[in-house]
């Protein structure tokens, strides 16, 4: 490299090269590593696989103000999500009235459960 700086007749060029291989072995090595393990769920999220699964539900639904009663019936199957932190359950139920649709998202992960329910109501 001497030599070649002598010709080029400047041997402060080394530096600046010396620094750029330097950078350059530094960010291979990085992206070499393995990538860190997937966080796995612990035994607070375990509890919400008594969930998971198939379930049909029957009932009786009194009149009241929001409407007359009759009965009820739904189909709601649950499954985990990716990782198993959280579950995801789908609805489909037929009432008095017509049929609701709708999709819940259980997490355990944080603080308390979190619930978000989606839902599609087509009454008469």
């Amino acid at each position: 490299m001497k030599s070649l700086l002598r010709r080029i007749g400047n041997e402060n060029l080394a530096a600046p090269w010396l620094a750029v291989i330097l950078v350059v072995l530094i960010v291979a090595a990085t992206y070499a590593q393995e990538p860190a393990a997937a966080p796995k769920s612990g035994p607070k999220q375990e509890r919400l696989g008594y969930y998971v699964g198939k379930w049909t539900e029957e009932g009786e639904i009194k009149p009241s103000a929001f409407g007359p009663g009759g009965k009820y019936t739904a189909t709601e199957t649950c499954d985990w999500l990716q990782g198993k932190f959280a579950i995801l359950c789908k609805e489909d139920a037929t009432m008095v009235g017509g049929e609701t649709h709708s999709h819940q998202h259980h997490d355990l992960q944080h603080a308390g459960e979190v619930l978000c329910v989606f839902r599609d109501q087509q009454l008469g």
